[in-house]
């Protein structure tokens, strides 16, 4: 696999080159970026999310790759990495209103054990493609490759033993469809298929098919009110099960506007799922009615309700939620924004694993903004659950402000701050697990002095009571550029990790990055 990965990485490269120097009278544009990482690190390598997929070696990347052609078909390609096994590259070719064809591949790596030996590697590669016939028609489809090998390792809490687990499967998917309408309404058809295989045991191999059709549409003579519905039709099957699962969904939607700024929407969905083998059935009904009102630039409010009702025949549950939000915008510098939700779930037949249980969330924002110098905002978020039942209740806060300033002379300068608490009630009016969490960074940029920018930032994070951790991220960066064309950029950054509960876990990690960046035109 990797000499494959390696060999398509290779021929984007040399597409990328031989579009650029084949086509005559068009333009390009792009980078090209060549340099070297230094990794030194201390520590285990398996507790620092930031690094795990960090590699040292010489990189070589192709960035903002763009060409047009004068048949006015265009080429991008953003290709990072293409040398090393953090690799992440993305190309797309195509012309406006007639076909598109894009490409990405990505690798990414987990690391789980202190040296580093145990670990799993990720390798996603997809190509999608469209083709528009005319101008009412358009044909659409794809291939989608998830592979995941290696062997993870997790630490009991109790025992402190470490258990060791091997994974290796591979997900692919492919889709076809079609699409045939105009700006009154829109008629689209999907068929997806998936296949997931299980290197280990065929126990876990499974498959889906989904085919779904939807129409949307504005109503004649009523230009102000739109409708939707559709079907989807999903089969589920695996080795284990030696049966499937059936799901046959059916929705509709509408939405109206009505003169003085008043908007209606409402939607319904319905879903019946079967295990063929089992003889069970569940059947799920949604309706969603919301009502709201808009003032143009000055602010708007919304006000929603829905009722859900889950029944298999055995249990049934439904829930009542409500849902609000409003923005307020008095002046152009001030602007406000609230949302809630709420929702509660009674169990009205048999039982279930949480039984009756209620959820709230609360969301308001705050932001001043100045063209001349920059932006102020601030959030505060808060969420609750709730299980009778259970006996046990979830407790969420999060307050989060920020800056932006700018100045001609001084630079830049952005940073951020976020408090954080939860707790969690199990059976007791104790408190059976708390966190507090605190979130600083902020990034200087420092203006430009004879072709050399410079920036500076900072990260650090600190959580207490129910765990002890603290983490830190510093990062400098120089980039020097010389005839507008040639850039030699130098970043450094350190990382640092100490979980203060557990031994061996902590984190030391010194990465310096030297690139040479040549930019070209034709």
């Amino acid at each position: 696999m990797p000499n494959k990965l390696m060999s398509i990485s290779t021929a984007t490269v040399a597409c990328c080159l031989f579009l650029a120097g084949a086509a005559f009278a068009a333009d390009g544009s792009g980078s090209v970026r060549v340099g070297y990482t230094i990794v030194d690190d201390t520590g285990s390598l398996g507790v620092n999310q930031e690094t795990y997929n960090t590699y040292e070696g010489a990189g070589i990347s192709v960035e903002n790759f763009r060409y047009l052609f004068s048949n006015g078909m265009t080429f991008g390609a953003d290709l990072r990495n293409v040398s090393l096994n953090n690799r992440n590259m993305r190309a797309i070719l195509g012309k406006p209103g007639q076909f598109s064809v894009a490409f990405n591949n990505s690798q990414y790596r987990r690391v789980y054990t202190f040296d580093g030996s145990q670990f799993t590697r990720r390798r996603q590669t997809g190509v999608q493609a469209m083709y528009q016939p005319g101008r009412y028609f358009k044909f659409f489809g794809g291939f989608n490759l998830n592979d995941k090998s290696g062997a993870t390792a997790s630490i009991l809490d109790h025992s402190l033993d470490t258990i060791i687990a091997s994974t290796d499967y591979r997900q692919t998917s492919f889709n076809l469809g079609g699409q045939v309408g105009d700006r009154y309404g829109v008629v689209r058809i999907d068929y997806r298929h998936t296949r997931f295989d299980d290197r280990l045991t065929t126990n876990y191999d499974r498959r889906t098919d989904r085919f779904s059709a939807s129409v949307s549409s504005s109503v004649p003579r009523f230009k102000r009110l739109f409708v939707a519905g559709g079907f989807t039709y999903r089969k589920d099957s695996a080795q284990v099960w030696q049966s499937s699962l059936r799901t046959n969904e059916l929705w509709g939607a509408f939405k109206a506007y009505f003169s003085g700024g008043f908007l209606a929407e409402y939607r319904v969905i319905y879903d019946m799922t079967k295990h063929v083998g089992y003889r069970l059935e569940t059947d799920n009904i949604a309706h969603t009615l919301s009502l709201g009102k808009n003032w143009g630039r000055i602010g708007g409010i919304q006000a929603g309700y829905e009722r859900r009702i889950v029944d298999d025949f055995i249990d049934k549950t439904s829930s009542n939620g409500f849902i609000g939000n409003a923005w307020y915008r008095p002046t152009q510098h001030w602007s406000f924004s609230a949302r809630t939700s709420l929702r509660d779930k009674s169990v009205d037949e048999g039982m279930t694993l949480t039984g009756d249980e209620s959820v709230e969330r609360y969301r308001v924002v705050a932001t001043y903004t100045d063209t001349a110098w920059g932006f102020v905002t601030a959030r505060f978020q808060a969420n609750n659950r709730t299980s009778d039942d259970l006996d046990s209740k979830i407790q969420y806060r999060s307050l989060a402000p920020a800056v932006g300033i700018k100045t001609g002379k001084f630079g830049r300068f952005e940073g951020s701050y976020s408090y954080s608490t939860g707790k969690f009630w199990n059976r007791s009016q104790n408190i059976g697990y708390e966190f507090l969490d605190h979130l600083l960074s902020g990034t200087f940029y420092l203006p430009t002095w004879r072709n050399l920018t410079a920036d500076v930032g900072a990260t650090y994070y600190r959580s207490k009571r129910g765990q002890d951790l603290e983490k830190s991220h510093l990062n400098f960066g120089a980039r020097y550029t010389i005839q507008k064309e040639y850039h030699l950029e130098v970043r450094y950054n350190v990382f640092n990790y100490d979980n203060f509960l557990l031994n061996n876990s902590y984190y030391t990690g010194n990465i310096v990055e030297i690139n040479f960046i040549k930019d070209f035109t034709f």
